[in-house]
């Protein structure tokens, strides 16, 4: 089982993260909230390997295969919307790909080059990226700011569905996302 034993983790003295420990229910999704600078990207990237500790260490997570959504939409701008998903998950067709896309209203677009489309559509291909790629644990960060209401509450449950049985970490501001996430857990970070 995945879990996080007292990590804590400063940016000169600014104290980020304090004696944090968290069990991770494999195939369930786990909300993280709390206010801005308290830490939740900084838990990922730690959980992702992308930074490290002061103190504290992960259990049962370097090995697992990850995929993420960041809070920047990392693509390949010259790159069409369909590469872009195809970079984290080659094995599938195309088809495949483009069905998934209309389900999100990415329909059209798959030829566009990234640097084409709306705030919105790259959201949901940076999304869809991580979400077709085969992963053991999923780290999704704020993966739904700049989107409309409907297209949210679309994109959520298509998000959802496609995190049934899965292991997720979701970092959201937005107690309606978590509950609409249906997180099993959910753990402020500004209650330590």
């Amino acid at each position: 089982m995945p879990e996080i034993i007292n990590i804590s983790k400063s940016y000169g003295e600014h104290r980020v993260l304090e004696q944090f420990s968290l069990h991770i229910q494999e195939g369930e999704t786990t909300c993280i909230m709390g206010r801005s600078g308290c830490g939740k990207t900084t838990l990922l990237r730690i959980l992702m390997g992308l930074e490290t500790a002061d103190e504290g260490e992960t259990g049962g997570l370097p090995s697992m295969k990850k995929s993420a959504v960041f809070q920047e939409d990392r693509l390949c701008e010259n790159l069409s919307a369909m590469a872009n998903i195809r970079l984290t998950c080659p094995e599938r067709t195309a088809e495949e790909i483009r069905n998934e896309m209309k389900k999100i209203d990415l329909g059209g677009c798959e030829n566009q080059p990234a640097h084409e489309l709306s705030g919105g559509m790259r959201r949901r291909v940076a999304l869809l990226r991580a979400l077709l790629a085969p992963c053991q644990i999923l780290f999704l960060d704020e993966p739904f700011k700049g989107l409309d209401d409907e297209t949210r509450r679309k994109t959520i449950a298509y998000t959802k569905e496609a995190c049934r049985g899965r292991t997720v970490l979701f970092v959201t501001h937005d107690e309606k996302e978590a509950e609409l996430m249906g997180a099993a857990k959910v753990v402020s970070l500004d209650e330590g």
